[in-house]
């Protein structure tokens, strides 16, 4: 979108990588445990290493109205998105390529430290609204994720 303000450097790129169906729960662990390994990366090559902005970030993302999710990649920066798009799909590439050298000891680490946020207990009313509120903002109502996923046989992710 052209900016109205031509004497303002910053652009902005929401890069979105569709996954699948937000319905299906196996997508839905897949999608949070590729969000959570990809996230700290993202950081440190896109913002630290390339400084492409100052705002960066790699999340799990569901299509608001729509039952699809996916991994966004938010950037805010004084380079054109253009350019900002060709080092966030260099990124995935590069990224590829670590996911398929990852060990299993690695990836057994990253499953667990996602079992453990999601079965962490609240700390506060706003925190437990923010969950509550994410299933009903999405449509899908499972309101017993973190209770189910400790009994989720989370060999077969």
């Amino acid at each position: 979108i052209p900016v109205p303000n031509i004497n303002d450097p910053n652009s902005s790129i929401s890069y979105y990588l569709h996954v699948g169906s937000f319905l299906d729960r196996r997508t839905r662990v897949t999608t949070a445990l590729l969000a959570q390994i990809l996230s700290e990366p993202a950081f440190n090559v896109l913002r630290t290493r390339e400084q492409l902005g100052y705002i960066v970030f790699l999340s799990q993302w569901s299509l608001s109205g729509d039952h699809e999710i996916g991994i966004r990649v938010l950037i805010q920066s004084e380079r054109r998105p253009e350019y900002l798009e060709r080092r966030v799909e260099a990124f995935f590439d590069e990224m590829k390529a670590k996911l398929q050298d990852m060990t299993e000891v690695e990836f057994e680490e990253q499953k667990a430290g996602l079992r453990r946020k999601w079965t962490e207990a609240v700390k506060n009313l706003s925190e437990e609204t923010s969950r509550y509120w994410a299933q009903i903002d999405s449509g899908y109502l499972d309101f017993f994720r973190r209770e189910l996923s400790p009994r989720m046989s989370w060999t077969k992710f």
